[in-house]
């Protein structure tokens, strides 16, 4: 027994060797694959980061492996929370040598820095040595609930957009990431400027993209909630009629810095902004009794409702006042609409008399009165931020109670919408 029990053991011992060998031999044959992408290093946006859910991973093969082992763990390298064995046909060829396999990213892992492992793999499912590479888990999409989808958007071309307000950590940063938003609202399809590889903050124009940080609180609206929900309101820019857009949660990375993650494009349509003059839009509300009434009071007898103030001065109505009456005693700040950054306070407006007036002169006026300033800025500030124009046009109230007719268009938001098309088409006096 004891001379059969040697060569026995002897035969195990080999038997390990070989067995140990031919696994070592098999794996030297395996060529290590490239990694493309998810690629740490790489300066182009979005190339080493993926997201919850189909993350899409790109491998250049070495050799002549057909199978493929992919791994993925937190970072630090932890224990794998996914790993599989794909066949070279369950991948899509780009070329000759590129495969792209999809792997799943779990919820859990949003906001974290992962790591990816690529080795080769034979019949037998002997794996050789793994490329490694980083990436970011970009934070998912938040639900967008307005505009519907797809949209009209009315003339004024004034839009609210709102979403779910998300929350994620962010291990290694300061503090939990409370949402960052970026919106985006493009007139051609993001593959034709590149989406891939550019800057959603460095379009360019009638494109916009802006950071929205966590946005504004949305109005409240009856019978509805607002809970976690956040909004934002722009003017859609002038010209293309056909937008697309989206509102992307974004996350700052400790190493990489400001990253949003994906989200779908929706569609929304607008009309054609009517043509805007002065003539048409504007010279009507000027020349109402509600902008006359100040627009025709001589100052320095602005104490007076006597006969040097011409009809379409002081309301014939006016109290009797005098040299120690202050008007503010009657018109009160109260009477001033909520809308607005100017309050200039109750004055008559030194020779900007607006009676027998045409309309280029008018116009002139509109150009050229606002403190003799006649820059752009300072004729849409004026026009679209001065309270008593506003209160003129949208708030009815006069001292003592009751109310006035209101000037063309009746409406602060329509008004400012009129002015801003008009100050675009370069204020023209036709």
């Amino acid at each position: 027994m004891r001379s059969f029990s040697a060569p026995l053991s002897l035969y195990f011992i080999l038997l390990t060797i070989l067995t140990g060998s031919s696994t070592t031999m098999a794996q030297g044959t395996l060529s290590t694959p490239e990694i493309v992408r998810p690629k740490w290093t790489s300066a182009q946006i979005g190339f080493d980061s993926g997201w919850v859910g189909n993350f899409q991973v790109t491998i250049r093969k070495t050799g002549t492996a057909t199978r493929f082992k992919l791994c993925l763990w937190p970072d630090p390298p932890q224990v794998a929370y996914a790993c599989r064995t794909f066949n070279q046909s369950e991948g899509v060829m780009q070329g000759s040598d590129i495969i792209r396999f999809v792997v799943q990213i779990p919820a859990a892992q949003q906001g974290r820095i992962n790591e990816l492992s690529v080795s080769a793999c034979n019949n037998s499912d002997q794996c050789g040595s793994g490329a490694r590479e980083r990436f970011l888990v970009l934070p998912t999409a938040p639900t967008l609930f307005g505009p519907p989808h797809p949209s009209p958007i009315p003339a004024n071309r004034n839009v609210r957009f709102s979403w779910q307000h998300l929350t994620i950590n962010i291990p290694g940063a300061a503090s939990s990431f409370p949402g960052d938003y970026q919106l985006t609202i493009l007139t051609a399809s993001p593959e034709d400027i590149g989406w891939t590889t550019f800057n959603p903050e460095a379009v360019s124009s009638p494109n916009v993209s802006i950071r929205l940080n966590t946005g504004s609180t949305c109005p409240f609206t009856p019978g509805q909630s607002n809970l976690n929900s956040k909004c934002h309101t722009l003017t859609l820019p002038a010209g293309p009629t056909s937008f697309i857009w989206t509102i992307a949660n974004c996350a700052t990375f400790p190493e990489k810095g400001r990253r949003c993650g994906p989200s779908s494009f929706r569609s929304l349509t607008t009309s054609a902004p009517a043509t805007v003059t002065f003539s048409a839009s504007l010279a009507p509300t000027f020349r109402h009794a509600r902008c006359v009434n100040c627009h025709a009071v001589v100052p320095d007898s602005f104490q007076n409702d006597s006969a040097n103030n011409p009809p379409g001065g002081l309301p014939s109505n006016h109290p009797g006042v005098n040299a120690n009456t202050n008007c503010s005693t009657c018109h009160t700040n109260n009477l001033l609409p909520a809308q607005g950054t100017v309050n200039p306070g109750w004055h008559g407006p030194a020779g900007m008399d607006f009676r027998n007036r045409n309309d280029q002169q008018l116009c002139l006026s509109a150009h050229f009165g606002v403190g003799g300033q006649g820059t752009t800025q300072a004729v849409l500030d004026h026009l679209t931020q001065d309270k008593l124009i506003l209160w003129a046009i949208g708030d009815g109230r006069v001292p003592g109670g009751g109310t006035r007719p209101l000037a063309p268009p009746g409406n602060i938001a329509s008004w400012q919408a009129t002015v801003q098309a008009w100050v675009n088409a370069g204020m023209p006096c036709s």
